[in-house]
């Protein structure tokens, strides 16, 4: 099944250079099993989280225990505000939407990734910097099972950017004025 699956795979990528946002998901899930890329909604407050643990963080074990002791979810913003926020402050109409094509191409900055709206999910953004753990049994009481599942293609680029954003490395700020004003005092500007 997934030597054919695998050859089924190569036809679609080479047929469209677009897909649908239902593509994006598996809907209804096949199980309840909580797996990378499941979404799952808390059962207070409706809010709704991705699973992004590593596959084999979530392999159940022969006494029924997955192999991690913590289920790491990422909240998804509603796409109003993630919008409404993107847009603040900008009142030019062509600016506005080449921002929204940033935000809809996944590049509009580093921590956050654009699930789309379907008929079955409404869709929002990651965001990577709203991040919690919980154990299995906080999430069993607390979480509804599994809503939908992000498709395996596509859960490899949300952990590809997911990792390179806490993988990135930042600078400290480096005082800087005095080498340049070094520099432009040499070069005999006198503006």
């Amino acid at each position: 099944m997934r030597f054919t699956l695998n050859h089924l795979m190569q036809i679609l990528d080479e047929d469209e250079e677009q897909c649908f946002p239902e593509e994006i998901y598996i809907y209804p899930p096949l199980s309840d099993a909580l797996k990378t890329g499941s979404v799952i909604e808390k059962e207070d407050d409706k809010s709704l989280y991705a699973i992004l643990n590593p596959a084999c963080d979530l392999v159940v074990r022969k006494n029924g225990e997955y192999k991690t002791d913590r289920i790491m979810l990422v909240e998804i913003e509603k796409r109003e505000l993630f919008i409404d926020a993107a847009l603040k402050d900008i009142t030019n109409k062509k600016k506005k939407k080449n921002r929204l094509k940033d935000v809809f191409g996944n590049n509009y900055n580093a921590y956050s990734h654009w699930l789309p709206h379907t008929k079955f999910f409404e869709g929002g953004f990651l965001n990577f910097r709203k991040i919690s753990t919980r154990t299995k049994e906080e999430v069993k009481s607390a979480y509804k099972q599994p809503h939908i599942q992000i498709s395996p293609d596509f859960i490899k680029d949300i952990l590809s950017r997911f990792s390179s954003y806490y993988a990135r490395q930042g600078q400290p700020d480096i005082e800087c004025d005095k080498i340049i004003e070094e520099i432009v005092t040499s070069s005999g500007d006198t503006k």
